[in-house]
């Protein structure tokens, strides 16, 4: 259900992206809204990142399954959270994309939010939806 979700905004996004931004705007100018149902759709996406790391944290201390599963996790977190950024600014924040990527492989650190830390500060906490519709027109 979230999937069909994603791929909309990703859409509405490149479309948005198609429509001649100029190319000196700020890039604060471009961050989405964090309550808008993009913003809120990464933050879901971050948090069960997050809770799987979690879980996956408990399995390597418990059982020693973590060191196979956590990779994995945290690739698809890179692809779907880089890809993300990717299509919504027009480049890729190594620190932003792959920062998680390399943290989440540490014992302990991986505890720390950093899948939400990297949209979190990627998203607008000042504007609301309806403030972002009126710049944009």
């Amino acid at each position: 259900m979230a999937l069909p979700a994603i791929a909309a905004a990703l859409g509405r996004i490149a479309a948005r992206g198609t429509q001649g931004a100029s190319p000196g705007a700020n890039q604060e100018q471009k961050k989405p809204s964090a309550l808008s149902p993009e913003g809120m759709t990464m933050l879901i996406l971050s948090g069960i990142l997050e809770l799987l790391n979690v879980i996956i944290g408990f399995l390597d201390f418990l059982f020693g399954l973590g060191v196979l599963l956590g990779p994995v996790v945290n690739l698809a977190g890179a692809i779907l959270i880089g890809g993300w950024l990717r299509i919504r600014f027009g480049k890729l924040p190594l620190k932003k994309a792959l920062g998680p990527l390399v943290t989440n492989s540490i014992p302990l650190v991986k505890f720390f939010p950093w899948w939400i830390l990297s949209v979190a500060t990627s998203l607008d906490w000042k504007g609301s939806p309806e403030r972002q519709a009126q710049k944009e027109a």
